[in-house]
C-alpha cells in the first residue's frame, strides 16, 4: 500500500512538495466524508452498546449535515469549529495518553480530531483525517476522553 496523504502542508522546496500541494488543494475543496473502517466498538470507555436510540439518530443527522461542508471549511472556519467543538485532539490532555492505539496502524492516525454530535447532550466523536475523509474511531457520549 502506498504512502497515505494526510492533512499536512508539504515541503515547498521540491517537485514532490508541489505535487502534494496540488493534491492537498484538490481534497481540501471536497466535502467531508466519513469512514467507519477503524471504528472501535469494544473500548471500555467508548463502548456504545448501551447508548440510547436517540444518540444514533442525532449522530446520523450530524454526519449528514457535516457531509455538506467542504473539508477546508470544516477544519479552519473559527465559527464552525466553535459551534461544533471541532478541534485536533492533544493526547497529553486526555484520559487516553496512548491515543487510538490502532493495532499495526499507529502512524496512520497522526491527525486526531473531534467534533460534537449536539451541544453537550450527545457527546463527541473522535477519529482522524486522511485527506477529506474522517475515520471515526470512538463515539463518546459521556465525554470520557476529556473528563
Amino acid at each position: 500500500m502506498g504512502q497515505v496523504n494526510r492533512y499536512k502542508t508539504p515541503s515547498a522546496n521540491n517537485a514532490i512538495g508541489a505535487s502534494k500541494r496540488k493534491i492537498q488543494s484538490e481534497y481540501e475543496q471536497l466535502n467531508v466524508a466519513f469512514s467507519f473502517a477503524y471504528l472501535d466498538l469494544i473500548h471500555q470507555k467508548f463502548n456504545s452498546a448501551n447508548y440510547p436510540e436517540t444518540y444514533f439518530k442525532k449522530f446520523s443527522e450530524r454526519l449528514k449535515e457535516i457531509s455538506k461542508i467542504k473539508f477546508k471549511t470544516f477544519v479552519s472556519d473559527p465559527h464552525l469549529k466553535r459551534t461544533l467543538h471541532s478541534h485536533p485532539i492533544k493526547w497529553e490532555d486526555t484520559a487516553e495518553k496512548a491515543g487510538f492505539n490502532l493495532s499495526g496502524q499507529k502512524d496512520l492516525a497522526d491527525q486526531p480530531w473531534q467534533f460534537s454530535v449536539t451541544v453537550n447532550e450527545h457527546g463527541r466523536v473522535h477519529g482522524f483525517w486522511i485527506e477529506n475523509i474522517f475515520h471515526i474511531v470512538w463515539y463518546d457520549l459521556n465525554h470520557a476522553l476529556y473528563p
